[in-house]
């Protein structure tokens, strides 16, 4: 059963159904435009860059404000958020992350509220679905003419004034989920949905991004195959998930081994590409920094350390990613909550709908694109799963 405070909650939206868009809600769609530019645009992205963390946390804070007296909070959620937040915080006085990477947590946290808890627009999923819907036409229109520019001037070190081919093709990927979830929503035929996954790959392959190609192509054979048993088997759909963070978990070490034993090597190419990227130094480096660092298990490493890519901090596997930067403790507790959030999405009936499907989607994708990209915590990135998750939750609570 539903607790109380879903109930009231429920209840409050079921009143306010046909009520005007809220303060709040238009937040969310200002952070939604928000991200989708800085994912789609370089233009965007070179203005905001430096002022997107700031921004999104104003904006949170913003949403907390206006919505303050909107619902009535849960006792067990601030207590489960006071606890997870005591430990985030000592563990980066520990490591000496910083502060700021709090919004790791808070940002996604803060677009779950919003979305599977306070009143909503009747409108809302057609709302997010054009704004997703103009971040995938956008990324289909400069996908043809900026890839091999892009890689050729990054082989000799000269900044290619361009969106990440890998971050475009992401953008596409997910972007075109949530346009199935518009599709679904209001009945379009399934020739729509078809044209929109095909054009996809199309955006995708040009990319040249090998990981996102690869896990789009999984999420459509998972449709294909496994739609109606995972729509209808909670723990089917658990165990699915599972296995994409297990296979994340373990490509970085299979990846390195097949590169010392010779296996992988430079001339081996796909789609224009070689096989080996330079992940492998930075995996080797991780571990050999493991090795005189073993408090880094519990606490991480930080943010400031020195084993990154060009020094940067991008481990290029967002499992790596989550469990250097803080630990084994904060990687089961931040993966867990994904995992139990989507347990949510099942509540009551045990069943989900296609729109909490899309959701499902988004959240494999994100899953198996997380094998070669830090994309949990690439902030422009992080709403987009978050969104899906507050979406499914949200569609359970007022009956799928």
């Amino acid at each position: 059963m539903k607790n109380s405070s879903y109930l009231k909650t429920s209840e409050k939206n079921l009143r306010l159904k046909n009520s005007e868009i809220s303060l709040s809600e238009i937040l969310f769609y200002v952070a939604v435009i928000i991200n989708v530019g800085c994912s789609s645009s370089y233009s965007i992205y070179r203005i905001l860059s430096s002022r997107f963390t700031m921004i999104c946390m104003l904006l949170a804070v913003c949403i907390i404000v206006v919505s303050g007296a909107t619902i009535e909070l849960d006792v067990k959620m601030i207590i489960g958020f006071s606890l997870f937040m005591g430990i985030s915080i000592l563990v980066i006085l520990i490591n000496q992350s910083g502060v700021g990477v709090l919004s790791f947590y808070l940002w996604p946290l803060v677009i779950i509220f919003i979305l599977s808890n306070l009143p909503m627009s009747p409108f809302y999923l057609d709302i997010v679905g054009l704004i997703m819907a103009a971040g995938w036409a956008y990324a289909f229109i400069q996908s043809s003419r900026y890839s091999s520019y892009f890689f050729n001037n990054m082989l000799i070190m000269v900044r290619a004034g361009t969106i990440n081919p890998n971050t475009t093709a992401a953008l596409t990927a997910m972007a075109s989920l949530y346009v199935g979830m518009f599709l679904v929503k209001n009945s379009y035929s399934k020739v729509w949905m078809i044209l929109v996954y095909g054009l996809s790959l199309g955006v995708i392959y040009r990319t040249r991004s090998r990981g996102v190609l690869a896990a789009y192509l999984a999420v459509m054979a998972v449709e294909l195959l496994f739609k109606r048993l995972i729509m209808r088997c909670r723990e089917f759909a658990e165990f699915v998930l599972f296995g994409a963070v297990l296979s994340g978990i373990l490509f970085p070490v299979i990846y390195v081994n097949l590169y010392l034993q010779g296996i992988l090597t430079y001339d081996m190419e796909l789609n224009g590409k070689s096989l080996l990227t330079g992940r492998q130094f930075i995996w080797l480096n991780l571990w050999e920094y493991l090795k005189g660092h073993k408090s880094a298990y519990i606490w991480g490493l930080g943010y400031n350390t020195t084993i990154y890519a060009s020094g940067r901090f991008n481990l290029h596997n967002a499992y790596l990613q989550l469990f250097a930067q803080f630990g084994t403790l904060i990687f089961i507790i931040f993966i867990g909550f994904i995992l139990w959030s989507v347990y949510r999405m099942y509540a009551g009936t045990g069943l989900i709908s296609d729109i909490q499907f899309k959701c499902y989607e988004v959240i494999l994708l994100v899953f198996l694109i997380g094998l070669e990209e830090t994309i949990l915590t690439y902030f422009p990135f992080v709403l987009f799963y978050a969104a899906a998750l507050g979406i499914g939750i949200r569609e359970s609570m007022e009956g799928g």
